[in-house]
């Protein structure tokens, strides 16, 4: 029960321990709390680069956690792993607000990334494939503006490219978080007040695709393509 978008109150299954509750808690109740603030959460991942920022959207198994690992890897730090919440309070700069040092890793994912310094929990079910990966570094603890927005697909080799402004509203509304809980998550002037912020962070940034390469072994393409991405951006 989130009451008042600042208190969560939890009544656990018998049996429920706290590494299991921890997914969904700190995964779509977390994101209802931030949107009930105002905030605009999508269900992604994003990573700090010199300053800068990239937000990785996707379907479900496209890599956004994988490719932000990737990135840890290469030098670049993690805002926020599986929710992302943008400030808008300032049309001209949307902000990103940092989450926690944690990112949740597949088994073979983490295996080829081998992030170091990070200390990886226990399975918490065996249903759930992913791990917990708790970072001692590689954290961006402070707000970061919106540089770009990335929606992951496979493809053969790693390539960045703008989508068009009619289609990039749409996938922003997409990956919201909210869009999974219905419009029941959107009484009075909430779906009014999401559109608005959806449209206004489509225009402000765009949306991108970024293609990544089926195998993991080729991972480090990604990161070279966003990297130069963002190079090219800033000339």
């Amino acid at each position: 029960m989130i009451s008042s978008a600042n208190r969560i109150d939890v009544d656990p299954a018998p049996g429920v321990d706290d590494p299991l509750l921890a997914f969904p808690l700190l995964g779509p109740v977390m994101a209802l709390a931030l949107h009930q603030r105002g905030l605009l959460v999508l269900h992604a991942s994003a990573i700090e680069v010199d300053g800068k920022s990239v937000i990785f959207m996707g379907d479900k198994g496209a890599g956004k956690s994988t490719t932000a690992g990737a990135m840890i890897r290469a030098g670049h730090r993690l805002l926020t792993d599986d929710v992302v919440a943008l400030d808008l309070s300032d049309p001209g700069r949307p902000i990103i607000l940092p989450g926690f040092p944690q990112l949740k890793l597949a088994a073979d994912a983490a295996g080829a990334i081998r992030l170091e310094r990070a200390e990886v929990r226990p399975q918490v079910h065996p249903q759930i494939d992913k791990a917990q990966h708790r970072l001692r570094d590689g954290f961006a603890p402070e707000a970061v503006p919106v540089s770009r927005i990335y929606v992951l697909e496979r493809g053969v080799r790693a390539a960045t490219s703008p989508m068009s402004g009619a289609a990039a509203l749409p996938a922003i509304i997409k990956f919201s978080y909210i869009t999974r809980f219905g419009r029941q998550a959107l009484p009075g002037d909430f779906a009014a007040l999401h559109l608005r912020q959806s449209a206004q962070i489509a225009g402000r940034i765009g949306v991108s695709r970024l293609e990544v390469p089926a195998g993991l072994d080729q991972i480090d393409e990604a990161v070279a393509a966003i990297e130069a991405d963002l190079a090219y951006g800033t000339r």
